[in-house]
């Protein structure tokens, strides 16, 4: 029998775990408040963006539905910004709002996008 140990990183943002050190994954985890796009190559404040996304969503009237496009539009349509805005959302709120995000498909997006 042999025995080995392994050192294994994990991301703190989203919890992924590698056996081998991945230094890039944390820069551009999608849970990551700091990171940086890799589809529009823009750094933003994302949560100056996800307070901004959830007050839109609490202020939206119950009777009126609440389109993912108000959030592209913050973040100028790029699908992994809108991915990470949602990520936080739901980890701040829950499921709370989540219907509101089911119409949205992240690899047509990413199609559309390219």
């Amino acid at each position: 029998m042999i025995c080995k140990m392994q050192k294994i990183w994990y991301c703190e943002y989203c919890g992924k775990r590698y056996f081998r050190n991945w230094p890039n994954h944390e820069k551009y985890c999608t849970m990551n408040p700091d990171r940086e796009c890799r589809m529009c190559k823009v750094k933003r404040d994302y949560r100056e963006l996800e307070t901004s996304a959830r007050m839109l969503m609490l202020l939206t009237p119950k009777d009126e539905e609440f389109h993912v496009g108000k959030i592209e539009s913050m973040v100028e349509c790029c699908p992994a910004c809108t991915l990470t805005l949602v990520r936080m959302i739901q980890r701040r709120c829950g499921d709370r709002f989540l219907e509101a995000f089911f119409s949205w498909n992240y690899h047509e997006r990413c199609t559309w996008w390219w």
